[in-house]
Formats: C-alpha cells, structure tokens, sequence
C-alpha cells in the first residue's frame, strides 16, 4: 500500500507514529520489526556520530543500551535484527530511503544531511510510551524522501537574551527531528555583544553588559539588575560539532549598519559619538560610520568569525547597499559568502517584522502588541527557496518561553518548507500534533497549545 502523500487520516494510526515532516513516499509492507535488547545498530567507522543518534533514540524508546557496531565488529558479536546505516549513490540531495522488514531495517543518505533526516524519521516511526518498551514494534514498511526547500532555517536572536550552551544543544535536536537544517545565531545587536573576541576583548569584556533589562510589559522600563554573558570561543565550538552531528548548520549573524550599539559601545571610535549598551527595548536606528578605518576594524573581525565558525555563509542584517558590497569582499577574501538577511524569506515567531509582505507573525499572545497567529497560519505560509522562522528574544527571559514560543510552530514551519505546497494538508497535518505534542513532553519540552480556526470557515485566511 504505497502513499504519495495523498495523504488519509489512516496513516498516522497505521504507522502509530508521529512524523513531521510527512514524507513523501510510504509504501506499507506486510509484518514488524523488533526493536529490543538484540538489535543492533551497524554503520561504517565513519558513520559513529549518525549511528549514536540513532542509539540514544532506540534506547529512550526500550530502556537499553543499543550497541554501535561497525562493520569490522558484526563477526565478533550476536544480535537477532540489525538496523544499518550507509550512504547510496541517489542523486537529490538530502534524500534518504528506509526499508523496514520483520528481519531488520537499513537506513540509506545520499549524503550525511538525507542519512540523519533518514535516522530521525526512524526515531519518529518508534512508539511513543511514558515507560520504557523492552519489545517495541514498528511496522514494515518502504520510505523515500527529499526536501522541497534546500535551506530550513531557523534563526534566534541572543543579543536580547542568551540561553545557555545546554539548552541550545537541546533546540538543535529538535530542529534536526524535524529536518531543518541551518541554525542562525544573532549575535550582536543593540543590547548585547555575545561572541567571545580574541582580536577585539572589548567586545565581550564592555558589550556583553547592559546596566538593566526592561520589565516584562514595559519597554523603557528597568528592572535594576545587570545583564551580562556571552559564548566562549569553546562553547562556540563545542555547539557547532553538536549540530554538525545531527546535520545543523551554525550561521553567525551580525549587524552593522542599525542595532550596532553594542558594538559602538566597546569601540567609541566606530561610532559618532560614545554610547552604552540599551537597555530599553526602543528600536535604535544606529549604525558604524562607513569609513574605511570601520571597515578596517570589520575585515580583522570578520576574519576571527570565518575561522571559528566552519558555515560558508556570514549573515549581515540589512539590504544591498555600497557599505554591505564592501563587506561582501571582505567576506570572499576569508573564503565565506555573505548572506544578506533581506533575501530571505522569514515567518517571524516574535512581535517583529520587517518586511511585512515577506514575513507572518506568529507569537503567542504574551505581550499587548503581540497578535495571535495561531499553528494553522503557520503551515499555511508560502516557503521559498531560502525560509527561515525567525524568534526575537527581548521578552523571552528563560528557555520555557522560548519553547512554548517555538513548539509546536517549529513542526508546522518544517513540513511547509519539506513538502511541495501542493502536498500540505492542515486538515491531516492536525491529526499528528496530539501525538506530538505527547513527545514533546516526554522530550521536556514546554510547548503551547493548538487552536484550531473556526470549523464554519472553509478557509484560514
């Protein structure tokens, strides 16, 4: 029984799974596979990160420790059922195919991005318990899919409110579960300098720090409290190799042309005259003076950014401009591109837009000024090539509101940007999200609720 996404209400409980994104092709066999204490999990020497994904997903499921084994090791040891990994000459990129049967399953990639979207659909085809399944069952079956959009982005402002290093790996597993794969990190702003700077110590060591935050509610308010903290250059690293290994890219993101306070604040000389770091959440239209001596100071910046973070992208907040083309050079002489953040398309998860014909609103309503966009208006919204969901942090003090923020619109983000529109369905889309949600909170994650538009509307508009 094979489903090219024509999608039924039979499928989530035939598969009694929850996946987001749906893929495209499911061809239902005949049995079950048993995932229990004697199976194994088979991969070559250099697919040990992927394979270790895979084997914390199966041991959360059953309570057991699931060995990796390589390919040199099967002969030395015993197991009933093997789930193997490896790489398969397919021509899309990011596509992988399972082929589940009663006697074991294998998990192709047509590179290490398809093999980990392979892996974490496997982990979603695994039965969802508050306890542990010492014998879980998962249905056999054939899947081949591919993303419609190359570039699943979703971008996070720290420079308001920085989360720690633990908590970012946390929303990288996500993101990964649900295939996204580009993490954008802003980095600096108006209220904070968040990237540890060897060349220019200041930047850290004064911009990191504001005097105050504003109370909840109040935007030029104070709370009386410093605010301080930024990322080490190893915390910096050691996110990067975790999203690495579950196929997240880390895309620094700056800005220079408005919200450079912070960065003026550190080095006075930037700037037409000294100022220090906001701490009110007023938009400030200040930028670096566009002298040759700034982009003296940016070149030697930039230089430190390109060799700590491996991307082949730099964002710079903004729109084509002489200034930005002269970034774009210094950019390419430090073997980068630069990404202006104008091109791409974003569904903003905070009160802020920018470019309102290219962006939706979708908070909670948690503040005054916030509108409510509910789930629905999420999965309705038309993706390009390069999408991004996007969450501003001024009123998000704590990583529980930022997932309540982010959870469950995350997975309506990713399968309009996996599937062709033409394949969305809300309707069925609907019919995952309770068994979702149950993930989500065995997976501590604080998720909001889903409200559902009007059942006597025959559109969501």
């Amino acid at each position: 029984m094979r489903f090219f996404i024509v999608f039924s209400t039979v499928i989530a409980p035939l598969l009694s799974a929850t996946l987001v994104p749906m893929p495209r092709e499911i061809d239902l066999g005949e049995g079950k596979l048993v995932v229990d204490v004697q199976t194994a999990v088979i991969a070559p020497d250099d697919l040990a990160p992927q394979a270790e994904v895979l084997t914390a997903a199966l041991q959360k499921t059953t309570g057991y420790v699931h060995r990796f084994r390589t390919i040199k090791q099967v002969a030395r040891f015993r197991y009933k059922r093997a789930i193997k990994l490896s790489l398969g000459k397919f021509e899309k990129p990011e596509f992988y195919r399972i082929e589940i049967t009663p006697e074991g399953a294998t998990i192709q990639g047509s590179d290490l991005a398809g093999l980990m979207h392979g892996i974490q659909t496997m982990a979603q085809l695994l039965p969802i318990n508050d306890k542990p399944l010492p014998r879980a069952l998962i249905p056999a079956q054939i899947i081949q899919d591919w993303p419609e959009n190359p570039r699943r982005i979703f971008h996070l402002d720290v420079n308001a409110h920085l989360f720690p290093t633990d908590n970012l790996k946390s929303l990288i597993d996500w993101l990964s579960f649900h295939k996204l794969n580009e993490l954008h990190l802003q980095l600096n702003g108006d209220h904070g300098w968040r990237m540890e700077s060897l060349r220019f110590p200041k930047l850290h060591e004064i911009g990191s720090i504001r005097t105050s935050t504003p109370p909840f509610g109040d935007p030029t308010g104070s709370d009386s409290t410093e605010y301080a903290g930024y990322y080490s250059r190893k915390k910096i690293k050691e996110l990067i190799a975790h999203a690495n290994s579950r196929a997240i890219t880390v895309v620094p993101t700056f800005t220079f042309t408005t919200g450079a306070t912070s960065l003026i604040a550190s080095y006075p000389e930037l700037g037409d005259s000294p100022l220090k770091v906001a701490n009110t959440w007023q938009d400030r239209k200040i930028g670096v003076l566009q002298t040759d001596s700034t982009l003296r100071f940016l070149d030697e910046l930039l230089a430190e950014v390109a060799e700590l973070f491996p991307a082949g992208n730099i964002r710079i907040q903004g729109s084509s401009s002489k200034f930005h083309d002269s970034l774009e050079k210094i950019i390419a002489r430090h073997r980068k591109k630069i990404l202006l953040s104008d091109n791409i398309k974003t569904t903003d998860f905070s009160v802020y837009s920018r470019r309102k014909e290219a962006e939706l609103l979708l908070a909670a309503k948690l503040e005054a000024e916030e509108g409510f966009n509910p789930v629905h208006k999420v999965y309705q919204w038309q993706p390009a090539p390069l999408s991004q969901a996007s969450l501003r942090t001024r009123y998000v003090h704590e990583f529980a509101k930022l997932q309540y923020l982010v959870f469950p619109r995350i997975a309506a983000f990713a399968e309009a940007t996996w599937l062709p529109a033409s394949n969305l369905n809300y309707v069925e889309f609907r019919t995952r999200l309770d068994s979702l949600d149950k993930r989500y909170r065995l997976g501590k994650v604080y998720a909001s609720l889903v409200y559902d538009p009007p059942a006597k509307k025959a559109s969501y508009d």
